[in-house]
């Protein structure tokens, strides 16, 4: 099945963060949306999609999805397949690797 490129979606080259640090990997914890919201990110719920929790991205960076999904989860595995189908069929690749 062929696509056509208006299908894809096409992105500029975002700006830095206006905050970096590094990353780390943590157990699972009642207090993640706590802490998320310290870094100014809204909790918004799981938004209908179960083993999914959604975050509003805060104000002073640059726009972006954060969602938080269970390990081997659909929801999880539903992400990655949209991820991996526009890596693999549009002609104007991510300016941003994902």
């Amino acid at each position: 099945m062929r696509h056509s490129s208006e299908h894809c979606v096409y992105h500029r080259r975002m700006t830095e963060p206006a905050t970096s640090s590094a990353i780390q990997v943590v157990d699972h914890g009642r207090d993640w949306p706590p802490r998320l919201g310290s870094l100014g990110y809204q909790h918004r719920g799981d938004l209908g999609i179960a083993d999914r929790e959604a975050f509003l991205a805060p104000r002073n960076q640059p726009a972006h999805h954060l969602y938080l999904c269970v390990e081997n989860s659909l929801a999880l595995k539903n992400h990655l397949a949209v991820r991996d189908y526009l890596r693999t069929t549009c002609r104007t690749r991510w300016l941003i690797p994902l």
